[in-house]
């Protein structure tokens, strides 16, 4: 999904237990349709608990 654009990944902070990790995804999108699609791709992956 992710390997049409060019983007940037890095790890932001972990949960008191550890269980979860929260990640800075910056992508660069040429239109609102390339970020809708990448939402919508973000979405389907079950381990993607939340998207902001």
């Amino acid at each position: 999904m992710l390997e049409a654009f060019e983007y940037q990944l890095s790890e932001s902070r972990h949960s008191r237990t550890r269980k979860y990790t929260a990640f800075n995804l910056s992508v660069h999108v040429k239109n609102e349709a390339e970020r809708l699609a990448i939402f919508s791709g973000l979405k389907h992956i079950p381990s993607v608990k939340i998207i902001l």
